[in-house]
């Protein structure tokens, strides 16, 4: 009788852990569950965002590596090519600064 018992205590045991999740699947749980659509286009925003200023700051980065450059071998002509390289430099930064705080303000409305 006692052999039965045990083995229907374990019976009853692995029944109940069916229903019990562990941390782990309580985890991929929330994780596959899926996105409402403002979600979907919060993240998308986000992405366009992190995009545009990675975009800008490697091309910033390269245009000032030139200009430094230039200035180090080309002392007498660096002047030239900072006049070029200033205005774009600063017309990315600040169109960049508008993009991202005109999208924020929109999104108020």
């Amino acid at each position: 009788m006692n052999g039965r018992s045990s083995s229907s205590s374990i019976a009853d045991s692995s029944s109940s852990n069916s229903t019990n999740v562990t941390p782990a699947e309580a985890y991929m749980n929330q994780i596959i569950k899926p996105l409402s659509a403002a979600q979907i286009r919060a993240q998308g925003d986000v992405d366009t965002r992190l995009k545009i200023i990675n975009i800008v700051g490697v091309v910033s980065v390269i245009l000032a590596l030139a200009g430094s450059a230039a200035f180090l071998i080309y002392p007498d002509k660096s002047k030239d090519l900072w006049v070029i390289i200033g205005p774009i430099l600063s017309s990315m930064i600040t169109g960049t600064i508008g993009f991202l705080s005109g999208e924020k303000s929109g999104a108020n409305k």
